[in-house]
């Protein structure tokens, strides 16, 4: 728990947001929300209006003051349906003794709140398909994250000896951050060591495999067309969208800008909330297809049982949204619908190289191992190679001999993380991603925890005996 306490004055937190705000003074400050870098507050004035303020866990210098710039430009252009910040401060050196952010508070519940609404109302999937579409039509010159120039004045070091490269894009400052220098940086960090994954390697070795990958991915990156710079909210779920209250359901504000960024429209990711299955694989009931035709219920509904038709329904209501979010963003923005429609099985393995070879460090390097070698078989045996870099990176037989072992060690770790997971749900202890758990299960968690690492070692004993 210590890990998770956040020191900081309450008072002065409140002092902030009532001078940010105009009131006259603070009525209540209670927390509403907790995430793995986040705490949120609600912080309500004497004439009943509330603001909301978000403190950090973690050091915020280089994250914040992009955050507030993106959702300051954004709202430029979109309106209202992005909460204004009042104040913000990326330094712990404050009153509050911690990096905060204090904005307005949103209308309405967020839509994994709305459990009331008509499963047949579209207004607010029709909203989500206008935000993303009037975000991928903005010009951009260049990739990056948006600053306001002030902020950033010079090259940046951080804490933990990151340094950021910054180039200008139009108003603000796009951030070109080399995969090498995140591994230099992080080399003499013992904690980020300890986080990894799977097998443990040396910082030589993600070096030596990332100069492998920095010579391949121009060989395989997609046309031109799907590599324009593009402006993406990449985490739309349901909890991060706001919506009115009463049908027709419509999005009021669009939360959580924090890892907004301007990438190549290939890495623009569907909206969370409507992804729930690929299309025309997942179903056993209705049909569906990879282009734009609305789903289909079988043939044979009207002589299923009871049991099978309430599937077969459950299916369709599943698929529809998704469905209707693709059609209206074809007549929107017909190249990111047909991006999303696509969803070209070698763009995805590319994307998830790319993520894979940026959280190498902290996530060890199976993961990218098993993206180069799927890329490698996708090209018939042999890695691609660009006209512009001839020195392709070349693996060993003694290379992939190794990439299985580490593979075979992660499987394997994750059937352990699983069979846990599981025995924790038998409880009814739901974990999160990130190993969080809701505060109500905490004890129970340790207790279980605890519980299941001492069969774990008396199974091993056994073994060994």
């Amino acid at each position: 728990m210590s890990l998770r306490r956040l020191n900081f004055d309450a008072d002065a937190l409140v002092a902030v947001a009532v001078k940010a705000s105009g009131a006259s003074e603070g009525n209540e400050i209670a927390v509403i929300a907790e995430g793995s870098y986040n705490r949120v507050f609600r912080i309500n004035f004497a004439d009943g209006k509330d603001v909301i303020a978000r403190c950090t866990q973690v050091h915020a210098k280089i994250w914040l003051p992009s955050e507030v710039a993106t959702m300051d430009f954004v709202r430029s252009r979109l309106g209202p349906r992005v909460p204004k910040v009042l104040a913000w401060d990326a330094s712990s050196d404050n009153a509050v003794g911690c990096e905060y952010i204090i904005m307005e508070k949103c209308v309405g519940p967020t839509l994994h709140n709305r459990v009331d609404a008509n499963p047949n109302s579209f207004r607010h999937i029709y909203d989500v398909a206008e935000l993303m579409s009037n975000l991928a039509s903005i010009p951009f010159s260049q990739y990056g994250s948006i600053y306001y120039k002030e902020d950033m004045k010079t090259n940046y070091l951080d804490d933990s000896g990151l340094v950021r490269a910054w180039n200008d894009v139009f108003i603000e400052a796009g951030a070109l951050i080399c995969l090498l220098t995140v591994v230099h940086g992080r080399i003499y960090s013992p904690i980020s060591a300890q986080n990894q994954v799977g097998a443990r390697h040396t910082a030589e070795q993600h070096i030596a495999l990332l100069q492998k990958w920095a010579t391949i991915f121009p060989a395989v990156l997609p046309q031109s067309i799907y590599c324009m710079p593009t402006l993406s909210h990449p985490d739309l779920h349901a909890d991060n969208i706001c919506v009115t209250d009463a049908d027709p359901m419509s999005v009021t504000s669009i939360i959580d800008w924090q890892s907004a960024s301007v990438l190549p429209l290939f890495e623009s990711e569907m909206p969370k909330f409507l992804d729930h299955q690929i299309f025309g694989s997942q179903f056993k009931y209705i049909s569906t297809s990879d282009n734009l035709e609305q789903p289909v219920m079988p043939d044979n509904f009207n002589t299923l049982g009871n049991e099978e038709r309430s599937q077969a329904t459950a299916e369709f209501l599943q698929a529809w949204p998704k469905h209707a979010y693709l059609k209206h963003l074809s007549q929107l923005h017909p190249r990111l619908a047909d991006h999303e429609v696509a969803q070209l099985p070698q763009i995805e393995v590319l994307r998830r190289a790319i993520y894979h070879s940026a959280h190498s460090w902290s996530q060890g390097l199976p993961a990218l191992e098993q993206m180069l070698m799927v890329i490698k078989y996708a090209y018939g045996g042999t890695f691609p190679i660009h006209k512009d870099y001839p020195a392709a990176g070349i693996f060993s037989g003694e290379d992939l001999e190794q990439y299985s072992a580490d593979m075979d060690e992660l499987i394997e770790e994750q059937e352990h993380e699983a069979a846990v997971m599981e025995l924790l749900q038998e409880d009814g202890i739901c974990v999160s991603q990130d190993g969080g758990v809701a505060e109500q299960d905490f004890e129970a968690a340790l207790k279980k925890a605890e519980d299941i690492r001492s069969r774990c070692i008396a199974h091993g004993s056994t073994e060994r005996g």
